[in-house]
């Protein structure tokens, strides 16, 4: 089961990294449209806010799988997630106490 869940885990993670990089493309893109074609700011506004809102959608359906984990899996995915400001942010460098860190997992959901 638990290989099962971490191949979903793994699965859903990619889709989150595919999903934020699409959204940056796009607003690359809109961007070039932007200064290229003169786009009329309503319109901007529009696609960026119609880009952002897809793009949370994306990320509500995460946390919402997330949540549905158990309190073990879901600390070890928090973990995973947040694992670069784990490892670099100096707060966090001077703790090194993994049941702390276990107890801000389930606090960051």
């Amino acid at each position: 089961m638990f290989t099962s869940v971490s191949g979903s885990l793994a699965s859903v993670l990619a889709n989150v990294d595919q999903a934020n990089a699409e959204l940056a493309q796009n607003v690359m893109l809109l961007k070039r449209m932007k200064s290229e074609y003169k786009l009329d700011p309503y319109v901007y506004k529009e696609i960026s806010r119609f880009l952002n809102f897809n793009n949370s959608m994306a990320l509500t359906k995460l946390a919402n799988f997330v949540e549905s984990l158990p309190t073990t899996l879901r600390v070890a995915v928090v973990m995973q997630i947040y694992k670069d400001m784990f490892s670099t942010h100096p707060f966090f460098l001077e703790m090194q106490n993994k049941r702390l860190f276990a107890f801000l997992g389930q606090r960051l959901r």
